[in-house]
Formats: structure tokens, C-alpha cells, sequence
């Protein structure tokens, strides 16, 4: 790596790290300029013990009131003025650069915040315009399948009549997430759930508010017993999904004496604001809204056979 390189590249580590450095060196010469002026004060005493001697002395040559007077005031102010100016002038250069440096590395941070804005904006529209395309290619149902990862499962199997009279058996099939948190359990509320309403807000409220009531269930049991549990068939059961084969087997446990399980919260995945899934429902975008859910392994006879 020759020189040219090296500078190069150390150009640019500056560069990129400028508003830090500068707004570092502010603070440093914002308190070098406090300790130089504190240093300094004691120059002071002979400059003020001077000025209140020559007020004096105006004070007994002129009277008060007249152009004379006025003059000389002014005179010793300014002599005195500028004394105290060569004294203090370090301290007031280097306060100076603090101000300065900060107030320009602050319109670093902003002009650079205004960058990327833009590129989230423009982003947004390309992603915007790329699915519209691939919904008037595939449909809105696929689609929308692809961006949130979801495939169709088999929950379950049901006995119908047809219409020759005949049993047969149906299978029953649910939207599930494909790279979810907890895989197959992770599920999406949408227009097909019968507690879904026609309003963002209303739907993070019922959602919300459901999570919370869980939570409380969850440690109301260990009141009972050594540890509170949840099973994710129960959160399906109360938010209005199917359950499912393995839904008492995954779950929550919370504990206040044992530390591994004490503070253990339901997650649903409402509150990932970095989700764009997420903002786009609460702003109204989309109409569904995919929910994580943060279950584990558990066995619940243990649970239940424990003694307090």
C-alpha cells in the first residue's frame, strides 16, 4: 500500500467521522476557553482597580451631566475595554471556534440527514412502483405472499358431504411465515380474521390489548404454581386464528423466582418499528399486518405437576 493510498484512505476516515471530530473539538475548546478565562482573572484586579480610580478623579474635574464628563467616561470605558480584551482574548478566540465548530458540524448532520431522506423516499417509490408491477403480473395474493414470505400450510383436515351425498375430507389450510422467528407459528391478521376491523388503529388497540391481557394471564398462573405459562393455542384462541397440532407444546413461561424465565414478555411483533411491514400497516398502506411471536419449547404437565 503506498502513501497516496494511505492518505486516501485516511481522507475519507475523516471525512466521514467530520461532524464527531468537530463537534469533540468544540467541546475541548469550549472548556480550554473556561480554564484560560479563569486563569486570566486575576490580570483583572489591577485594570479595575485603575478604571474605578480615573471614574474618581472624572468625577471631581467634571460635572456630571455635561459633555465633558460624558467624554471622559467614555474615554476610560474604552481604555478599560480594551484592556480587558488583550487580557481575555484567548479565551474569547477559542469559544469563538467551540460555537463555530459545533454550529458547523450540526449543519453537517443535517444536510447529510437530508440526504438520506431523500434516498428513503426515493427507495420507497422504486419498491412501490416494482410491486405494483409484480402485481399486475402474479396478483395482489401472491404478491403480497412473496413480500411478507408466507406459504400455504395444512392446519387441519375436515369431513364434508358433497353434493352426491358422499363423506370426503377437506383439508384446511392457513397462511403461515416461511423465515419467521418461530417458523410455521408466526401468523398474519388480516381481513380473513373475524376480529379484524377496517382500521389500522383499531386493529393495533385489539391487538394490543389482547397481547397485554395474555401477559397477565401468563403471570396470574403463577400465582398457582411455580411458574405462569402461556401456550401459543391459547394466543391463536384469543386473537382469532386456528390452533394447531403443536400449539400446546410452544409457548411462554414466566417466573418470579427463577431468573432464566423472571421479566419474560409476549411479543407479537406490533411494536417492530423498523418493520416496514409494520409501519405500513399502522399508516394505513397495507392491509395486513405479519405477527412474530417471540414462543418457545415447553412441557406443560411438568409445569403443572410443580409444587409451590
Amino acid at each position: 500500500m503506498n502513501a497516496k493510498t494511505i492518505i486516501a484512505k485516511a481522507g475519507l476516515v475523516l471525512k466521514q467521522a467530520s461532524p464527531e471530530i468537530l463537534v469533540g473539538f468544540g467541546i475541548l475548546s469550549g472548556v480550554a476557553a473556561i480554564f484560560t478565562a479563569c486563569s486570566k482573572m486575576k490580570e483583572t484586579e489591577p485594570v479595575k482597580e485603575e478604571f474605578q480610580e480615573e471614574l474618581e478623579t472624572i468625577a471631581e474635574e467634571e460635572e456630571k451631566g455635561t459633555k465633558e464628563y460624558f467624554v471622559a467616561s467614555f474615554k476610560a470605558v474604552s481604555k478599560t475595554s480594551w484592556r480587558y480584551l488583550k487580557i481575555f482574548w484567548l479565551p474569547i478566540l477559542l469559544e469563538l471556534l467551540s460555537i463555530g465548530a459545533i454550529w458547523y458540524s450540526h449543519g453537517m448532520m443535517i444536510k447529510r440527514n437530508e440526504a438520506l431522506a431523500s434516498t428513503a423516499v426515493m427507495l420507497t417509490q422504486q419498491l412501490d412502483k416494482y410491486r405494483s408491477r409484480v402485481r399486475d403480473k402474479v396478483g395482489e395474493e401472491a404478491e403480497n405472499d412473496l413480500f411478507y414470505g408466507m406459504a400455504n400450510k395444512k392446519v387441519g383436515e375436515i369431513t364434508t358431504i358433497g353434493e352426491d351425498g358422499k363423506e370426503k375430507k377437506v383439508k384446511v389450510m392457513e397462511k403461515v411465515f416461511t423465515d419467521g422467528a418461530c417458523g410455521p407459528f408466526d401468523r398474519i391478521f388480516d381481513k380473513s380474521n373475524h376480529n379484524y376491523a377496517n382500521n389500522p388503529g383499531t386493529n393495533m388497540v385489539t391487538l394490543k390489548c389482547t397481547r397485554d391481557h395474555l401477559q397477565q394471564l401468563m403471570e396470574a398462573r403463577a400465582s398457582m404454581h411455580n411458574n405462569g405459562w402461556l401456550t401459543i393455542n391459547e394466543v391463536y384462541e384469543a386473537i382469532g386464528f386456528d390452533p394447531v397440532e403443536d400449539g400446546f407444546s410452544w409457548g411462554w413461561i414466566w417466573s418470579p423466582k427463577d431468573p432464566e424465565y423472571t421479566g419474560t414478555v409476549v411479543d407479537f411483533g406490533i411494536n417492530e418499528f423498523s418493520n416496514q411491514a409494520v409501519r405500513d400497516f399502522i399508516n394505513g398502506i397495507e392491509p395486513a399486518i405479519p405477527l412474530h411471536f417471540n414462543c418457545k419449547p415447553l412441557n406443560i404437565k411438568q409445569l403443572k405437576l410443580m409444587k409451590i
